[in-house]
Order: structure tokens, then sequence, then C-alpha cells
């Protein structure tokens, strides 16, 4: 799927007594340049906001602005009477003693401003103000990607168009080339005949063969349409295809320019500026593009398989539902996650998750031996390494992933059709919470931290294939196994 790099995209939200609204602007860049505006207030949750473009967004030039509307009639702004008090006393003594007079406005505007005088208590985010926040940031971020997804999908059909039109002008080149020919021994002809020599016939045949075959413009032809059919193999299927599409049409332009100075005809000559022109536009144009994912790019040495894809926000059952799947198709393979946080209780390093120093994760990220890996909280990464796809379709099963929700979006998009993704929808938020609770494992604010994201993932449940509630267990499971079994079959 090509994607342009620039596109807009708002979303709002409320919460109670605030507005929230998400703008995002996109120009082009060849690397991600992301910055964020956003009220100080709110500020601590711009990494989170960063890690939901950086996945998502990839290349470009990209600016979101973050605004907050209070709509409530109180303000939590705290005016210090005494304070105030003792700068208008000491602002009246002063202009008294220098002879001078103010109006009450400016006194008071001057009074405003002194230290300690309006105060704004330090609070932290309220739960309901961060999970809007998330949303709208999120919703921003998906209507960006429509809009570079719908303008990628009309510039790549203007190159294409564009090619079409090089190609066309190339066959045209070919009635005036055998023209050309006869033109050019009737002008030789011609000019021997007014020198009124003696000519050697056989002679003069080899002669106008050698120069006509350096005037030939065949083999420009045949590359011409070669790197035409290469220009289009490389929009369907390359990832990040905008630098040798301009490569492409660098060659392309050597073959044109050739074929120009070999013209030798005025029609021809034509038909080659045409190409030019359009040419040009290509090139200017192709470098606008980019690739998020080709589905069936080499990630492993050749072993490539099927893939289950289980993602659901925490606490909605989907380990449960996973171990079940387990025991009951032993065709499936757990694909063990690597990790950045430390082990929890009896948590076995290779057996629940890889488990890898911060450091050793950010080498990792940089070897690029992540088939997909996602910060899912701020410090915390997640990812799925190369190495254990190749463990496991070596072996000749097939995967099962439990992954967060971005990264099952994202296998989805590098898989395609041989993967298969289910998300797991808790009946309702309150229910999720309840789960959460009785676990026993984490503090209340983890758990609310833990609901505010799950509002958000909620929000990308229509991008898997299908969606499961588990309400009652069993039928929960009963679901996901036919959903599994058609697929594998």
């Amino acid at each position: 799927m090509i994607r342009s790099m620039t596109g807009f995209g708002k979303a709002e939200r409320l919460a109670p007594n605030k507005k929230f609204s998400v703008e995002i602007r996109s120009l082009n860049s060849k690397q991600l340049d992301l910055s964020i505006k956003m009220p100080s207030a709110y500020r601590s949750l711009e990494p989170e906001i960063r890690t939901l473009a950086t996945k998502a967004l990839q290349r470009g030039k990209v600016e979101i602005f973050v605004t907050a509307e209070s709509t409530a009639v109180e303000t939590s702004a705290h005016i210090n009477k005494e304070q105030f008090r003792a700068y208008v006393r000491q602002l009246s003594d002063a202009l008294t003693y220098a002879g001078m007079e103010a109006s009450f406005d400016a006194m008071m505007q001057s009074v405003l401003r002194m230290p300690d005088v309006v105060s704004t208590p330090n609070e932290t985010v309220p739960e309901e103000e961060h999970a809007a926040l998330l949303a709208a940031a999120g919703e921003a971020v998906a209507r960006l990607d429509d809009f570079r997804l719908q303008e990628g999908a009309t510039l790549i059909a203007d190159l294409l168009r564009r090619v079409d039109k090089i190609e066309g002008y190339k066959e045209e080149v070919v009635p005036y080339e055998k023209a050309r020919t006869e033109t050019i021994k009737a002008r030789i002809r011609e000019n021997l005949a007014q020198l009124d020599v003696e000519v050697d016939s056989n002679r003069l045949e080899q002669e106008m063969i050698f120069y006509l075959e350096k005037l030939d413009i065949t083999e420009e032809k045949v590359r011409l349409q070669n790197h035409c059919r290469y220009f289009r193999e490389v929009a369907a299927d390359e990832e990040t295809p905008g630098r040798k599409l301009g490569f492409i049409a660098q060659e392309m332009g050597r073959e044109i320019n050739t074929m120009g100075s070999k013209a030798n005809e005025s029609n021809i000559q034509i038909l080659v500026v045409k190409m030019k022109d359009e040419l040009e536009k290509n090139q200017r144009a192709s470098t606008q593009y980019f690739i998020t994912v080709n589905p069936k790019q080499s990630l492993i040495s050749g072993l490539m398989g099927k893939l289950i894809i289980f993602s659901a926000p925490s606490g909605s059952g989907k380990t449960t539902i996973v171990r079940e799947l387990l025991r009951r198709i032993p065709q499936l393979e757990f694909s063990i996650s690597a990790t950045s946080r430390a082990p929890r209780g009896t948590e076995r390093d290779g057996v629940d998750y890889y488990f890898l120093s911060p450091d050793e994760f950010r080498r990792a990220v940089d070897e690029e031996r992540f088939v997909e890996w996602e910060e899912v909280y701020a410090g915390t990464c997640y990812g799925t390494l190369r190495s254990e796809l190749d463990r496991i379709w070596g072996k000749g099963h097939t995967i099962l992933f439990d992954v967060d929700v971005l990264g099952g979006i994202n296998l989805k998009r590098i898989f395609g059709a041989d993967a298969c993704s289910v998300f797991i929808m808790p009946p309702s938020i309150e229910e999720l919470e309840r789960r959460l609770e009785l676990r026993g494992t984490d503090a209340p604010e983890v758990i609310a931290k833990r609901v505010a994201k799950a509002e958000f993932e909620l929000t990308k449940a229509p991008e898997f294939d299908h969606v499961v509630v588990n309400d009652v267990l069993d039928t929960a499971v009963a679901e996901v196994e036919r959903i599994v079994r058609d697929f594998l079959s």
C-alpha cells in the first residue's frame, strides 16, 4: 500500500470539563521529523502520543497540535488576596513618591503579573482526560493515514498513467523510424548525384548500412520498455519505492535522450520531447511516495507459513483463550515475544518472554532483528524476533502470536493474507476494570492507566479480521477455535 508523505488529520474528544482537539499535518521529508505542540499541563502524555505517531507514520515532516479547551464555569487559577493587596499598596506608595499617576486598569494588569499573585495548582491529568486525549490523537493519526493512502493511490495512478503515455509515444516512433531510413538513403544518393562522380554501388550500400546502424534506436526502445516494466513492478511490490523509482526514471531518461540524439527526424524529435516532459513530471513526483510495509517482504529464510494473531486490551482474557487454543490444536506453536521489562513473579526467560535489558532491546532494534516492536508503555517495549519465526516455521508449525493491539495491526500489514488476526473484545470497560482488579497484581494507578489505554485500543478493533467478545469464556473459545480451524483449512 503506497502512501503520500503529505496529509492532514483532525479529531476531537470530550472529557468532563474539557474539549480536546488534535491536528496533524505532514509534509515531505527523507526521515520522520516529528514535533508536538501541546499545553504544558498535558506534557506528560507527549511520549505516548509520540510513540503512537511514530509507529503509524514512519516518514515525513509531521507537526502535531494539541489544544485543550475548558468547558467548566469555574477556573482552577487562584488569586492570592494578601499578595495582591500588598503589591497594590507598594505600587501606590511608589507612584505617590515618584509623583506619578496610573489608571486603575493599568495598575490591575501590573499587579496581576507580579510573582505569586496568580497561581495554578499542579495536578495530575485525570484518567478521563488521559483517555480522551489519547483517543483524539489516535483518531487524528488514523485520519491522516487515510488521507495519505488516498493521496498515494491518486499519485501512483498518475505516475503509472505517465509511464503508459511514454510507452505510447515510443510506439508512435516506429512508423517514422522506417520512413526515416528511406529518407536518409534518398538524401545520400541525391547528394552524391550532385557531385557527378563514379560510385561503387556495393561499397555505397555497405557505408549506408554502417551509417544507419549508428542511428538505429532499437536497443534504446527495448531498454526503455524494460525500464517501464520495472517501474511498474517496483511501484507495486517494493518497500519505500520513492528513491528506486527516481533511479529508474533516470535510466529511462538516458534511453530517451539517446533516442533524441540519434533521431535525425523532426517527428521523432517531437515525440522525444513529449516523453521527456512526462518523465520529468514523474521524477518530481516519485520521491513523494513511501510504502509502510510490503506484505510479502522476505523476512526469514524462505520458510514462510501461516500465522494466527491475537490482540486485546489488557484484562480481556486473551491469554486464557490462547492457552486453551494451543491445547486443542497441536499444529499451533506460541511465538515468544521479547520485552525490555524485568520478569514478574514466576516468569521465565525463553518460556514466557525473552527478557532483554533496555540497552539490549535498543541494540536489537538497531540491528533490525525484530519483525515488529512497540513501546507499549513509557520505557517498556515488546517485539517479535525474526529468529523466533525461523524457529517455529522450521518445525513445520503455524505461529500463534499473543501481542499488543498495535503490534497485531503491524503484523497483519506485514503478512497480509497469510495471517489471520483476531481481536478479543471485553464485554464493557467496566467489566475490564473489574477483571484487572481481581488479578490483584497491579496497583490502582496502574489499573487506571491500563483502562485508559484500553479505551483507545478498542477503537482499533475494526482493523482486525475477526472480533470476538469474551463475555462467556467457553463460548468465546469455541468461536475462536472455529475461526482458526477455518483459516488453517
